[in-house]
Order: structure tokens, then C-alpha cells, then sequence
């Protein structure tokens, strides 16, 4: 069964988010990348050579947050809202966004969930795919893909 559907860029940051805290892998690289300009603050203020103070921590802090929402300012300018086939069958999920190609066996699949709006589906690797309404034809053919998917992925 294939679809085709596109994303707004409020929904690629939704589905960023909702990933966060379900992927340990995602959630470790962006506290990573949070946490590397406090870092940076902190060693050049010369805080790892004395006693840290809170006004070092508070600094530490706002960098990190503002790390991380300039992180999703920049998801949100390089979203890819072009339009994406999924295709689900026996051995898989296929997905592709122009010239860009993804297989998942079903063994790679953590998450199945329809959460009303979407249909959400959480590969082990933290990737995710939030499909809305909008992507099906109608009401039935959105029952038949969450069918197949719980058919072919019974472990969700």
C-alpha cells in the first residue's frame, strides 16, 4: 500500500519533539549539541579552574536553551516539505522524498501509534514518520493502513 503526502514545516518540528524523548540515540546528540556552547562558555570564563558559581550555571543554562532552539529554528528552515511516497508491505516501510530512498524491514520498527491527527511510526534508529489525515483518501483507507501495519508490525 503507498502513499503520498507532504509536511509543513510545524509538523516536522512536532514530529522532531515527539521523537525527543522516545529515541535515546536523538535525544543524546541534541543535548550534545545544547550542551557544547555552555561548554564552551563555561571554559572560557575559566569556570573548570575554580569553583563554579550560579551565575556560571545560569549562563551555562540560557546557552544551552538558546543552543537548542536555534537548533530548531534551523530544522525548521531546512524541513523538507516536498512531497513523500511511504509504501508498506510484508517486508517493510519504503519512503522516499525526491531523490532520497529509505528501506525499514519491520524489525527496525519501535513505535506503531495513531495519536488522532497522524499516524505515527518510530523506527529503532529514532527516525520517525508522522503521517496526517490528510495523506489518506478517505477514512477507510487510513483503517486499512493501520490494519496492514499492525498485520505486518504485530508487536505494536
Amino acid at each position: 500500500m503507498t502513499i503520498h503526502y507532504s509536511l509543513r514545516r510545524f509538523e516536522i518540528l512536532r514530529t522532531f519533539l515527539f521523537i525527543l524523548p522516545r529515541s535515546p540515540r536523538v535525544l543524546t546528540v541534541v543535548l550534545i549539541l545544547s550542551a557544547w556552547p555552555a561548554f564552551t562558555y563555561l571554559s572560557s570564563k575559566g569556570a573548570f579552574s575554580r569553583t563554579l558559581t550560579l551565575t556560571d550555571i545560569v549562563f551555562a543554562l540560557l546557552w544551552m536553551i538558546g543552543a537548542f532552539f536555534v537548533l530548531l529554528f534551523w530544522m525548521f528552515i531546512r524541513a523538507k516539505t516536498k512531497e513523500r511516497m511511504l509504501s508498506i508491505s510484508d517486508k517493510g516501510i519504503s519512503t522516499e522524498i525526491g531523490r532520497i530512498k529509505a528501506d525499514y524491514p519491520w524489525r527496525k520498527v519501535k513505535e506503531i501509534k495513531d495519536v488522532g491527527r497522524y499516524v505515527v511510526i518510530v523506527n529503532r534508529s529514532g527516525n520517525a514518520f508522522f503521517i496526517p489525515r490528510r495523506a489518506f483518501a478517505n477514512a477507510e483507507q487510513r483503517i486499512e493502513f493501520l490494519e496492514k501495519l499492525n498485520q505486518w508490525c504485530p508487536r505494536n
